[in-house]
């Protein structure tokens, strides 16, 4: 039987709600349609350049033709004013394919008498220019617009390289909003020329001036390095961060500077950057994953198996974090199987070009274990040091007399996890004192052999076990024998007896056979108890020697006496 649980995309957002907006409306164009990419990755198409806002030397159109040719989709600050300069252009260094995209700083003018370094960029938006030659310190410059954007990528990629010796950083800008923001650009002291989606507005940068409008700043990125960490090509992964989870983007802006984007007095001649396959990321994998509340042993985002011994969880019992803001994640558990299945799928390729990844985990239950099983939480205390271990469990098997059974801890470790176990502690002929109103236990054992037989221990223990609850509370004294000397290890367990989820034991008597929609008992007097895997009572009924209990297709759990039998019905 295969259970099918779909959560945290539309389903399970819901229950973050600080996701709920964003994420449902992420993941329906990701249902929808295919994800958003940024155009010509590779940067092997080029064509003529387009045109640049210029708001001081062509005051009448406000436009000028941008010289030499640009990477197809994106727009260049090549410039043509009183010098023609292309700041954009084309390199044969490429990562990949046979071209890449060189963006360099420039000196435009007359060394010692008028002029300033022009900023080499490209970007999806429009660039403008406001250049004072006269009084340098007034000049201005930047983006406004970009690209209209829907999806919610999770970060940026691309290669890099600086040809260059300058001191200078280079810049990576992107930004995602929703709505439109109003502001004035022009030169420092003359930004009196109105546009809508400037990117200092957007960002709520320094010199942005005063922005009005419904515009809403729904994620970025911004990443500067230097000539030392791109001396040869080098891949950089900037995340967006998402500040505002409630709204959808409609806008979309990329810039990438050679040199300080946002300050152009600090600007310097020369400064050269190559880019080469830059695209967004939509991740589609796990950061982390536990189950029962425990670290899947040596998890690693990029493995995608795992095989684990205890019994199969419930999807409640496991828990994960996607790395992927707006993925779509789907659980499914497969009861005859004993595997849990974990499928990430993003809105576009993550860095490895897959667009899905499955996590697989199989199970595979420890030694079938006689007796009533006591889940609950166990704290061990050695050498001053208390450590709680959480959803453990502990087997009684009681004699026919009931006045005397076998404790068992199975997979006994330090730290709770089963890949760290130093073995089993059992101890056998334990009293049971039966008094009115609960069961007391005492009993030791010598010679215990853990860590594969390079530990010796020795045990003894005693505990109550409440008749109305079930309730068991075990003392477990363990004492490690090293040498001549004893370190005490003091175990306490702390739970109920199990209704439900009892893993195979073979009764004396009692045979349990399942059938079609029916589970068939014989040799057996009593009441017997079928449960579901998660502990719900199916059904109960009185057993003279032999019944036969109608029931659906599935896995169910049947309780005679204090033994259990796991069947799978068909």
């Amino acid at each position: 039987m295969t259970q099918i649980f779909k959560i945290r995309t539309l389903n399970s957002i819901i229950m973050n709600k600080k996701f709920l907006v964003l994420g449902v409306f992420c993941a329906m164009a990701a249902m929808s349609v295919s994800a958003q990419q940024l155009p010509n990755v590779g940067f092997e198409k080029w064509e003529k350049a387009g045109k640049t806002t210029d708001l001081a030397m062509h005051p009448d159109s406000l436009n000028f033709n941008r010289p030499g040719l640009e990477p197809e989709g994106w727009n260049g600050s090549s410039v043509d004013q009183l010098y023609v300069e292309e700041l954009t252009r084309k390199s044969n260094d490429a990562k990949t394919g046979s071209l890449s995209v060189s963006i360099y700083n420039k000196f435009l003018g007359i060394p010692g008498i008028m002029g300033s370094v022009a900023p080499g960029f490209f970007t999806l938006g429009t660039p403008w220019v406001a250049a004072d030659l006269a009084n340098v310190p007034n000049s201005n410059g930047g983006t406004f617009g970009g690209v209209e954007f829907t999806s919610c990528p999770d970060a940026i990629v691309g290669q890099f390289k600086r040809i260059d010796t300058t001191a200078e950083k280079s810049t990576i800008v992107a930004y995602l909003w929703n709505g439109e923001f109003d502001s004035n650009i022009g030169k420092v002291d003359a930004m009196n020329h109105p546009v809508k989606n400037a990117d200092r507005a957007i960002l709520g940068k320094e010199g942005a001036g005063t922005v009005s409008g419904a515009g809403t700043l729904v994620a970025s990125l911004e990443k500067t390095f230097t000539k030392d960490e791109v001396k040869d090509w080098t891949e950089f992964v900037v995340p967006f961060n998402y500040v505002n989870k409630k709204v959808a983007p409609t806008m979309m802006n990329v810039i990438v500077a050679a040199g300080d984007y946002w300050n152009r007095s600090s600007l310097l001649e020369t400064t050269e950057l190559l880019v080469d396959d830059l695209k967004f990321v939509y991740y589609s994998t796990l950061e982390s994953l536990k189950v029962n509340g425990v670290d899947v042993p040596n998890f690693k985002s990029d493995v995608y198996s795992y095989d684990l011994v205890g019994e199969l969880p419930t999807p409640e019992q496991v828990d994960f974090v996607a790395k992927g803001f707006s993925c779509e994640e789907l659980v499914t558990v497969d009861a005859e199987a004993s595997v849990v299945k974990i499928t990430l799928t993003g809105e576009g390729e993550d860095l490895d070009g897959q667009t899905s990844h499955t996590y697989v985990l199989n199970f595979t239950n420890a030694e079938s274990h006689a007796g009533a099983k006591y889940d609950g939480l166990i704290t061990i205390n050695m050498m001053g040091t208390v450590t709680p271990v959480p959803n453990q469990s502990v087997y009684i098997e009681k004699a026919a007399d009931g006045k005397s059974c076998t404790f068992s801890l199975y997979q006994f470790s330090l730290d709770g996890n089963p890949a760290n176990s130093l073995g089993d502690i059992i101890v056998e002929n334990v009293t049971i004192e039966d008094k009115a109103d609960s069961y007391a236990y005492a009993g030791a054992k010598t010679g215990i052999q853990l860590g594969g037989g390079m530990i010796q221990a020795d045990a003894k223990l005693d505990g109550t076990e409440t008749k109305a609850d079930n309730h068991l509370v075990m003392n477990i004294h363990v004492e490690w024998i090293n040498g001549s000397d004893r370190i005490p290890i003091e175990v306490v367990f702390d739970g109920k007896a199990v209704q439900g989820g009892v893993e195979n034991i073979e009764a004396a008597n009692a045979v349990v056979v399942a059938e079609n929609g029916v589970i068939a008992i014989n040799g057996f007097e009593g009441n017997a108890d079928v449960y579901a895997l998660d502990g719900s009572l199916v059904a109960s009924v009185k057993v003279n020697g032999e019944a036969q209990i109608n029931v659906a297709k599935g896995m169910y759990i049947v309780r005679l006496a204090d033994k259990g039998f796991k069947v799978i019905v068909k």
